[in-house]
């Protein structure tokens, strides 16, 4: 199914963002048709500068693949046939453009990404949607994927799907086929964060194999082959791990094992070496890995940093509280505990982006 989205004018109240996050994983997607659809009340084009307002009571969806180019999606109504509407910006939120798509508004949270250069995704529980083009035309993807890949492209939107007891890494490339890793991860269930951009060629994944024990995968040439990291000794038995890394060598772990002891760790080498870091978080809501070699962690609504040779986690006192923390691609997205919505590129500094009037 394809649908042709008209853009959206409306009087000359300004229009600001609402924001995603990508947290649960999704059981890959829904059936093609090639039918024509259109939106219940047609849209029109606007372009208007951001105006300040209370931040809406919605929380927030939004992702940031560059600087200046931004996405946001936000629900205009409520109730049976209310359809998302989704927001574009050439100018960091300083205007937006908006579009007409056709995901409904439903009690499940959505998701939103990009791919490629131009590339979007909607998805819910039900309906999964891409556009190749930031949201003028959009189809339908189909229920299983299309080819399989030895490797994935960089820029490609990738997801983790596991059934029974088999994972499998999926990815939506740059000119939208959805495609699926030939090389398996060796995993039976795994820690997901849903749809993720592709901005490295090392991939790491955590969960549990099929006897149900802990174990962290690590690609180092975007899925061509798998291995098992070795863990550092003092893990001891993990139940449970978390780990992120980047294509620099940077890798952050986190364990709890069978006793209940929490740990973490940093490697600076791909896993070659782990230091213990002192300050080790309760329960970790989202690992980034900067290019630069910066850890962050979001522990609760603090937000904390290792930096390259550092073996401690340091609170960043000017960092927002966040309920959650993304890396969508050049910025940091992050959404403060009232759902406003917060950008970075270093963790650092953050700037708050008003969404409050997009609708």
């Amino acid at each position: 199914m394809s649908f042709a989205s008209e853009q959206d004018e409306s009087p000359s109240t300004s229009r600001s963002v609402l924001a995603i996050t990508f947290a649960a994983a999704i059981a890959i997607i829904t059936a093609i048709a090639t039918t024509a659809w259109a939106p219940p009340s047609p849209g029109r084009e606007e372009s208007k500068p951001v105006q300040a307002a209370g931040i809406n009571e919605k929380a927030p969806i939004a992702a940031f693949p560059t600087v200046n180019q931004g996405y946001a999606l936000a629900a205009p109504c409520t109730g049976e046939g209310c359809h998302y509407r989704l927001w574009t910006t050439a100018t960091g939120g300083e205007s937006w453009r908006g579009f007409s798509t056709p995901l409904l508004v439903e009690a499940s949270r959505p998701q939103l990404g990009t791919f490629g250069t131009s590339g979007v995704l909607l998805a819910n529980q039900d309906d999964r949607w891409i556009s190749n083009d930031r949201g003028r035309i959009w189809r339908k993807l189909p229920s299983e994927p299309l080819a399989t890949r030895a490797a994935l492209p960089m820029g490609s939107l990738t997801i983790t799907r596991c059934v029974d007891n088999t994972c499998h890494v999926d990815a939506i490339e740059p000119d939208g086929t959805l495609v699926t890793l030939e090389t398996e991860p060796g995993l039976a269930d795994v820690d997901s964060a849903g749809w993720q951009r592709l901005t490295r060629s090392s991939l790491i994944l955590s969960g549990v194999d099929q006897h149900g024990n802990a174990m962290v995968v690590t690609s180092p040439d975007a899925g061509q082959s798998w291995r098992a990291m070795e863990m550092t000794p003092q893990v001891g038995e993990p139940r449970s791990m978390r780990a992120s890394g980047n294509a620099e060598g940077t890798m952050l772990l986190w364990a709890r094992s069978v006793d209940n002891t929490i740990t973490s760790y940093r490697s600076d080498d791909n896993g070659g070496s782990w230091n213990a870091l002192a300050t080790v978080p309760a329960q970790p809501v989202s690992f980034v890995i900067l290019s630069s070699g910066r850890a962050l962690v979001l522990d609760g609504a603090i937000l904390f940093a290792s930096d390259p040779g550092s073996s401690t986690l340091s609170e960043l006192p000017d960092a927002p509280a966040l309920r959650n923390l993304r890396d969508t691609g050049e910025m940091l997205v992050g959404t403060g505990l009232a759902g406003e919505v917060y950008l970075s590129i270093d963790g650092t500094n953050w700037r708050h982006l008003d969404l409050s009037s997009l609708s």
